[in-house]
């Protein structure tokens, strides 16, 4: 948390240095469970948060999914904030489509808050998923992967880690979704499932 009197330039500053020894740090700790990954975005998410009233809302929410895609070693990563019975995308981020030049078009899409897709499971159970390929899910699984995303963009979409986003009280505020972990350092390697 950023102390009061603090200038907002200095506060991220702290933030991205902090994010980036995170990242460091979990790079040396691939083979660590995801527990330990979840505290590591946990304290991203509470950070974010905390900085929730100052600045521009987009920017923010900008630094803290590069922050996760850098901690989490993926290519992808979706915020969705809790509306209601629905999750709002708020911002969706991916390597491999911005190299590209494919702006993700989904800003007003919505997925309701129910047991169907992994993002309303997650907002429901308030417990994450670790999905190693979303594709190939158990026949007993309550939720489904729907693939219009992958279709729309040209891309494949594998392993998935998907944790609630609450607040101290345990309402959730949304739901972060990272996207095809990768195996090799600073954003290399074939796609694997999260530690």
């Amino acid at each position: 948390m950023i102390a009061a009197g603090v200038p907002a330039e200095v506060g991220y500053c702290r933030l991205l240095r902090e994010g980036k020894r995170m990242a460091v740090h979990k790079q040396k700790l691939l083979n660590q469970d995801v527990e330990d990954s979840i505290d590591y975005l946990n304290l991203l998410v509470s950070s974010g948060l905390a900085l929730g009233e100052m600045g521009d809302p987009d920017e923010l929410l900008d630094m803290m999914a590069e922050t996760a895609m850098t901690m989490g070693n993926c290519e992808g990563c979706t915020i969705y904030e809790a509306d209601s019975e629905l999750l709002r995308f708020k911002l969706t981020r991916n390597r491999v489509l911005e190299g590209r030049g494919v702006k993700a078009p989904l800003r007003n899409y919505t997925v309701p808050i129910d047991l169907k897709t992994a993002a309303g499971f997650v907002a429901t159970s308030k417990k994450p998923l670790n999905i190693p390929d979303v594709y190939s899910l158990p026949p007993e699984s309550p939720f489904s992967f729907n693939p219009s995303f992958d279709v729309m963009t040209n891309y494949r979409s594998r392993s998935m880690l998907v944790i609630p986003m609450c607040d101290s009280r345990g309402n959730v505020l949304g739901v972060l979704q990272l996207i095809n972990h990768l195996a090799g350092e600073h954003f290399t390697g074939d796609v694997t499932p999260f530690p």
